[in-house]
C-alpha cells in the first residue's frame, strides 16, 4: 500500500501489483520458516535445501497458494471458469471436498494433484480455520506453508525416505532434481524448469539466512518501466511487456527468458 500510494496508484485500479507484492513476501516468509522448521529427528534444512525447495515451487505455482492449473485461455482445466471462481467455489462449499480433491487440478503452493493429498489439504485447511477461528480458505498461505512443512517432514515419498531425509543425504548440485522428482513429481518433459532457478536462489536463500539482501523485484509502472521493492542493488530498466508471473530472482541477463526486454547490463546482479 505503501508504494501503490507513493506511486499516486490504487489497489482498485492494478489489483495485480498487490498480488505481485504479497507474491514476493510469500517468497521471502516461505525461505525464513523453511530455514526455521526443525523436522522430525531434528532435522533442518540449509540453504541447499531451501533453494531446491524453492525452485521447484516456482515452477509449480510462482509459489501462490491461489494457483488452480489452467489452460492455455486461463480458464481452470476439467472445470472450466476462473481461478478466481473456482476458489470462491471451493471455499463457499458450492464445490464440495470430494469434488475439488477429485478433479485433476493442480493446486496451491506444491501443485498439488492427487487426491489423497487435495483431500488432506482441504481437510487441513478446515482444521486450521477451527483451530484459528478463521473462515474456511483453502488458499490461506501460512495453512499452505504449514502442510508443506508438514508433508516434506512426515510424507514417505522414496526408498522409505521423507523429503528432509532425502533432502538431507543428497549432493548439493542434486537437491532440486531429487525435489522435483520425488515431491514434485512433474512430467519428465518440465524437469529442467523445476532446477534451472537453483543457483541463483541459493545466493538469494543465503541473503535472506545472512540478513544481507533482501527481495529485489520489480513492479511494472504504465507498462513500460520498473519500480525496485525491498534492498539490493539493481538498475532501473524499461519492458515491452511483463506479465505479474514474471518476478523472479534472477541476474539481469536471465530476464529475457522471462519475457523481459531488458536493457540493463548483463552483469547487473539483482541482489
Amino acid at each position: 500500500q505503501q508504494l501503490l500510494h507513493h506511486l499516486n496508484l490504487s489497489l482498485k485500479q492494478y489489483p495485480s501489483y498487490l498480488a505481485l507484492i504479497l507474491l514476493l513476501q510469500n517468497e521471502q516468509i516461505l525461505t525464513m520458516d523453511l530455514l526455521d522448521a526443525e523436522f522430525p529427528g531434528g532435522l533442518r534444512l540449509n540453504e541447499d535445501d531451501v533453494a531446491a525447495v524453492l525452485s521447484n515451487l516456482q515452477a509449480e505455482s510462482g509459489i501462490s497458494p491461489a494457483s488452480p492449473q489452467v489452460d492455455d485461455y486461463g480458464k481452470v482445466i476439467n472445470v472450466g471458469g476462473s481461478p478466481e471462481e473456482y476458489i470462491i467455489n471451493v471455499n463457499n462449499g458450492t464445490y464440495s471436498k470430494e469434488q475439488f480433491a477429485s478433479d485433476g487440478v493442480g493446486f496451491g503452493l506444491a501443485s498439488w494433484t492427487y487426491p489423497d493429498l487435495k483431500r488432506e489439504l482441504y481437510e487441513y485447511a478446515k482444521q486450521y480455520a477451527d483451530n484459528t477461528g478463521q473462515p474456511f480458505k483453502i488458499d490461506d498461505y501460512t495453512m499452505q506453508k504449514d502442510f508443506l512443512i508438514l508433508k516434506m517432514g512426515t510424507m514417505i515419498v522414496h526408498d522409505g525416505k521423507t523429503m528432509v531425509q532425502i533432502l538431507k543425504s543428497t549432493p548439493s548440485n542434486q537437491k532440486a532434481y531429487q525435489f522435483c522428482r520425488y515431491f514434485e513429481n512433474p512430467a519428465k518433459e518440465n524437469y529442467a524448469a523445476h532446477i534451472e532457478n537453483y543457483t541463483t536462489l541459493r545466493t538469494y536463500v543465503t541473503s535472506i539466512k545472512n540478513g544481507t539482501g533482501g527481495q529485489a523485484a520489480f513492479v511494472v509502472l504504465n507498462g513500460n518501466y520498473f519500480y525496485q521493492i525491498g534492498s539490493g542493488p539493481c538498475n532501473a530498466c524499461s519492458c515491452a511487456n511483463l506479465w505479474m508471473r514474471y518476478f523472479c530472482f534472477r541476474g539481469a541477463k536471465k530476464w529475457q527468458s522471462f519475457g523481459i526486454n531488458s536493457k540493463t547490463d548483463d552483469n547487473i546482479p539483482i541482489y
